[in-house]
């Protein structure tokens, strides 16, 4: 990796977790449990309140742990896509999206067979009436293979995003 991408990567991290009032550390075995009306999420991430030091990023980065934060908050939508036909996805998906609406999008993972894109809206009012545009948009055009995050009817636990590890460069302009 190049000193440039390093800062990148630094920029994106900083960006994803300047807000975060708590995190989540990946541990071996099962790390907690929630509850949401009758439905249990077991995760291995354990909670920790506070906020996310570079010490701990840089063991995130160094691959002696793995960090998450939790995305239920307001101004943020995160869409996966799980199927043939990601780059597809991502492309259809940023030529959808409106500059006026978006303050940040990024690339959180991209493989041939599955992509994570994440939004964070400069108002939070017009979230959810872009989410429901997008979604019969892209019904149109692929099929459902994709999920936008987050998902009210889940509890924290089911609306964790680990923090990437790698900066990945947006092929597609919007």
């Amino acid at each position: 990796m190049t000193s440039q991408s390093i800062n990148t990567l630094e920029q994106l991290l900083a960006d994803l977790t300047k807000d975060a009032k708590e995190y989540y550390i990946k541990q071996k075995s099962l790390g907690s449990f929630e509850e949401l009306n009758g439905t249990t999420i077991y995760s291995r991430f354990k909670p920790y309140l506070g906020a996310i030091t570079n010490t701990l990023l840089q063991q995130h980065l160094n691959k002696e742990i793995t960090l998450a934060i939790n995305i239920q908050r307001d101004d943020i939508l995160v869409y996966e896509y799980r199927g043939k036909r990601a780059y597809a996805f991502g492309a259809l998906l940023f030529k959808l999206l409106n500059k006026e609406l978006i303050k940040r999008s990024y690339i959180i993972k991209y493989s041939d067979n599955m992509i994570l894109i994440y939004l964070q809206f400069y108002d939070k009012a017009k979230r959810e009436p872009f989410k429901k545009e997008i979604e019969a948009t892209l019904q149109l055009h692929l099929e459902k293979e994709w999920r936008v995050y987050p998902i009210k009817e889940r509890p924290k636990l089911g609306n964790l995003m680990e923090l990437p590890r790698e900066y990945i460069e947006v092929p597609w302009r919007f």
